[in-house]
């Protein structure tokens, strides 16, 4: 039994590891354009950021520097990569299926 368990656990895992999705020229150009437009767009913000940080806060009024303040936030939040966050229970669950499926 536990023969048949490990052997269509390899199987099942061979078939994901064939299956891989091919991607067509025209989509790679696509994908270069779009980094390249993110690339353009980044340093521009990165610019703006920088001239708000050059600029003497002193001689500014309070309704000034917080529309400076809020636009610093949300060129952080446009140019900040929303990563993936994998909780510790997701990962716990994880590793009990793979020891339940192999």
């Amino acid at each position: 039994m536990k023969i048949k368990k490990t052997s269509l656990g390899l199987v099942v895992t061979i078939m994901f590891l064939s299956f891989t999705p091919s991607t067509s020229s025209a989509s790679n150009a696509y994908v270069a354009t779009s980094k390249s437009y993110e690339i353009q767009r980044t340093s521009a913000a990165e610019l703006r950021v920088n001239e708000i940080y050059e600029i003497c806060k002193t001689d500014l009024t309070p309704e000034r520097k917080k529309e400076l303040r809020k636009e610093v936030k949300a060129i952080n939040k446009l140019t900040s990569n929303g990563g993936v966050y994998i909780s510790g229970g997701a990962v716990i669950i994880l590793i009990i299926l793979l020891i339940i499926l192999l």
